[in-house]
C-alpha cells in the first residue's frame, strides 16, 4: 500500500486492525496501523490508537499502551482546529490514563517532559475552549509532579504564573465564555495545590465564588459554565482540605443561587444546567449532614438497592467484607476507581473481599472513547449495554450495578457526590466511609482490609 489512499483501502485496514484487537493479537495490529498510518498520512487511522491503549492496558502491558497513548496526544494537537470539544475530552482522558501508567513504570520524568511539551505547543495555540480547559489541567498535573519531587517553589511559581495568565484575560473579556472557564478552572487547580493554609483556601475559594457569580450577573448560563461551577464547588469541598462545614456549605448555597439565576435567564429549559443544580442540592444536603458520615462508622450498613446488576444476577454479600463504590458514568474518575478497586479485589479477594461498584441511571456517558449522550437519563437497556461494555472493555472482575434514581440508598450511604466508597465488615458494620478516589486514601483503607481480612476472621 502506497500513495494517497482510495476509500476501500482505508476500510480495509480498519478492518483487519479492529478484528486483530477484538482476537487479542495487540502486536500485529499494531504493526498494521503503524504501516498504514506512515504510508497513507491518514489522520482518522489514529483513532484506532484508543481500543489498542486500552487492550494493551487492560492486559497490563504498559509500555505499549504508553506508546499508543502518547502518538493520541500528538494525533489530538494535530486535529486542534477541527473539534474543541472532542479534542479536550480526548487530551483529557489521555493524559489521566497515561498518569497512572506513567506512576506504574517509574515514569515520572517523561510523564514531565511530555506535559512541558504540550504546555509550550498550547502556547502557540489559538485561544479557545480547549486551551482554557486544558492549560490549567496540564499545569496542574505538572505542578504535582514537582511537588512528588519536592520542588515546592517550582510548583508554586508554575501554578501562580497560570492563575495570574488566566487572570489578566479574565479581567480584559469578563463576558467571554472561554475566559470564564479558563480562570475558574486555574483556580480550581491552585486551590489543590497550594491552598495548605486556612487563609490561603478562603481566599482562593472566595475568588472563585466571585467569579462565577459575575458570570450569573452577565447572563453566561451556558452548560459548560455550568458544569466546571458544580465540578470547582465539589473538589472545593472534597479534595481541597475544607474542613470547615460552615464554610463549605456557605459556597455550596452561593453556587445554587448563582445557577439557579443563569437556569432562569436561559430562553427554553437548558437540560444540564438542572441536573448541575440537582447535584448541587444533593453535596448541599451531603455538607449539612456531614458529622453524621463519619458517625455512620461503626453501625449497620443500609441496605443494597440495586435494580440491574451488570452480571445478571445479585451477588452474594452477606458475611463478607464488602468496598460499596458510588461512581458516575460520565467522570473519568470512575475508570480511575475501577483500577485501584481491581488491583484491591485481586490482592485481597483470596482472603474474602467483595467489591460492588454503582452508579445512578445517567444522561451521558463518556468513558474510554466511547459517548452516549441524551436529554434525559439514558433507557434501561442502554444503561445496562454500558455496564456491560465497561465490565469487558476494562476486565473488571466485579459486579457494576445501577440503583434507582429515587432509591433512599443514597441519603442512608449519605452519598453527597460521586466517587464515594464504604467499607463494610462481615458483621455488616461501617468501618470507613470516604468521599473522594480510592487512591487518595488507599494506605489506610489497605490497613484496614489487613485487619478485616487477614487478621481478624470473627
Amino acid at each position: 500500500m502506497s500513495g494517497k489512499p482510495n476509500a476501500k483501502q482505508i476500510q480495509m485496514v480498519k478492518d483487519v486492525v479492529s478484528e486483530l484487537v477484538k482476537r487479542g493479537q495487540l502486536e500485529e495490529a499494531s504493526e498494521i496501523l503503524e504501516n498504514a498510518i506512515g504510508r497513507f498520512k491518514y489522520l482518522e487511522l489514529n483513532r484506532f490508537r484508543w481500543s489498542l491503549a486500552d487492550a494493551f492496558t487492560m492486559r497490563r502491558n504498559y509500555q505499549p499502551a504508553i506508546f499508543q497513548y502518547e502518538k493520541l496526544v500528538n494525533y489530538s494537537m494535530a486535529n486542534w482546529d477541527q473539534d474543541q470539544e472532542e479534542t479536550y475530552h480526548s487530551l483529557f482522558k489521555t493524559f489521566d490514563s497515561l498518569r497512572l501508567l506513567y506512576n506504574s513504570e517509574g515514569l515520572q520524568e517523561d510523564h514531565k517532559r511530555l506535559l512541558q511539551a504540550t504546555l509550550k505547543d498550547l502556547d502557540g495555540r489559538k485561544f479557545g475552549y480547549c486551551k482554557a480547559r486544558l492549560y490549567p489541567y496540564l499545569v496542574g498535573e505538572l505542578a504535582n509532579l514537582l511537588l512528588n519531587d519536592q520542588n515546592v517553589a517550582q510548583a508554586e511559581s508554575v501554578v501562580h504564573a497560570q492563575v495570574e495568565r488566566a487572570r489578566q484575560r479574565y479581567d480584559q473579556f469578563k463576558e467571554c465564555e472561554n475566559t470564564v472557564l479558563s480562570y475558574a478552572k486555574s483556580l480550581e487547580q491552585a486551590i489543590q495545590i497550594l491552598a495548605n493554609d486556612e487563609n490561603r483556601l478562603r481566599a482562593l475559594a472566595n475568588r472563585l465564588s466571585d467569579v462565577f457569580a459575575q458570570a450569573a450577573q452577565a447572563n453566561l448560563g451556558s452548560e459548560k459554565i455550568a458544569r466546571q461551577y458544580r465540578w470547582s464547588v465539589e473538589s472545593l469541598v472534597s479534595r481541597s482540605g475544607i474542613e470547615d462545614p460552615e464554610f463549605a456549605l456557605e459556597l455550596v448555597e452561593k453556587a445554587i443561587a448563582n445557577l439557579t439565576r443563569m437556569y432562569e435567564f436561559q430562553e427554553k429549559t437548558d437540560y444540564v444546567i438542572k441536573i448541575e443544580l440537582r447535584d448541587l442540592r444533593r453535596l448541599q444536603r451531603g455538607i449539612s449532614n456531614f458529622p453524621d458520615i463519619q458517625r455512620s462508622v461503626g453501625k449497620p450498613a443500609p441496605k443494597i438497592d440495586v435494580q440491574f446488576w451488570a452480571s445478571g444476577s445479585e451477588p452474594e454479600l452477606d458475611g463478607k467484607v464488602t468496598i460499596v463504590d458510588f461512581f458516575d458514568l460520565s467522570l473519568i474518575t470512575a475508570v480511575i476507581n475501577f483500577h485501584f478497586l481491581g488491583e484491591l479485589y485481586c490482592e485481597y479477594k483470596s482472603h474474602g473481599l467483595k467489591v460492588v461498584s454503582i452508579s445512578r441511571p445517567h444522561n451521558h456517558v463518556c468513558i474510554a472513547g466511547t459517548t452516549i449522550s441524551s436529554s434525559k437519563p439514558l433507557e434501561s437497556n442502554e444503561q445496562i449495554k454500558t455496564l456491560n461494555t465497561l465490565v469487558k472493555d476494562f476486565e473488571i472482575p466485579y459486579p457494576l450495578g445501577i440503583a434507582p434514581e429515587t432509591s433512599a440508598m443514597y441519603e442512608q450511604f449519605q452519598v453527597a457526590e460521586t466517587p464515594h466508597y464504604v467499607l463494610i465488615d462481615r458483621k455488616g458494620i461501617i468501618r470507613m466511609t470516604q468521599a473522594g478516589e480510592v487512591r487518595d486514601n488507599l494506605t489506610a483503607l489497605k490497613t484496614m482490609l489487613d485487619k478485616l481480612l487477614k487478621f481478624d476472621a470473627t
